[in-house]
C-alpha cells in the first residue's frame, strides 16, 4: 500500500481546468447572450456617481448655460466645468475618465464579439449598431472634456496596448461620424 502511495503521480490530482469560466465561443452563442452583453453595457453606461442619468449629465449642460449653478462661482470645479475641461489634478478626473473608456472597453469587446457569433446576422447588426452609437456618444462626452484623447476602437490584447497616445480631436470626430452612420 505504501508503494502505490509512493510511486502515485499528483499531477493529475492537482491539475484542475477551470469549471467556472465561459469561452467567448459560449457567451455570444445565441440572442439572448448578446441580449444579455448589450444590457450589461447599458448598466455600465447608469454608473454610480458619474452615471448618464446624474453628473455626467450635469457637467455637460452647465456650459450650455440652461442650468444655474448653485454653487461657489470662483470654484475650480465651477470653471472646470463651465469649460467643459477637466483638469487632472481635479478629483472628478479620475471618475469621468473611468466612466467614459470602462463603457467603451465593454462596447468594443461587444463588437468584437459580431465576429464570432452564429447569431443571424441582421441580429448581429442591429445590436452592433447600437454598440457603435453608444460608442459614438461615449467619445463625444470625452472629446468635450479633455479635446485628444486616445482613440481606442479594439479590446486591448496586451498590456502595451493599454496606454494609447492622445489621438487629436479631429480624428475622434471622424470616428464617432463613423459609428454614428454604421448605427444609421
Amino acid at each position: 500500500f505504501l508503494s502505490v502511495i509512493c510511486l502515485a503521480s499528483c499531477e493529475d490530482f492537482l491539475s484542475e481546468g477551470p469549471t467556472t469560466s465561459l469561452s467567448e465561443d459560449s457567451v455570444y452563442s445565441n440572442e439572448a447572450n448578446l441580449e444579455a452583453g448589450a444590457i450589461g453595457v447599458y448598466a455600465a453606461l447608469k454608473g454610480t456617481n458619474y452615471g448618464w442619468t446624474k453628473q455626467m449629465g450635469e457637467f455637460i449642460a452647465y456650459p450650455s448655460i440652461l442650468i444655474h449653478w448653485k454653487d461657489n462661482r470662483t470654484a475650480d470645479n465651477y470653471v472646470q466645468t463651465l469649460t467643459c475641461s477637466m483638469y487632472a489634478t481635479s478629483a472628478d478626473n479620475q471618475g469621468l475618465y473611468d466612466f467614459i473608456y470602462d463603457p467603451i472597453y465593454k462596447i468594443n469587446k461587444m463588437i468584437e464579439a459580431m465576429e464570432i457569433s452564429p447569431v443571424d446576422q441582421a441580429y448581429k447588426n442591429e445590436i452592433e449598431g447600437e454598440m457603435k452609437f453608444l460608442r459614438a456618444w461615449q467619445y463625444y462626452a470625452a472629446v468635450r472634456f479633455w479635446g485628444d484623447v486616445p482613440l481606442i476602437i479594439a479590446t486591448p490584447k496586451n498590456i502595451d496596448q493599454t496606454d494609447a497616445p492622445r489621438v487629436h480631436y479631429a480624428e475622434v470626430y471622424k470616428q464617432i461620424i463613423a459609428d454614428l452612420e454604421y448605427a444609421e
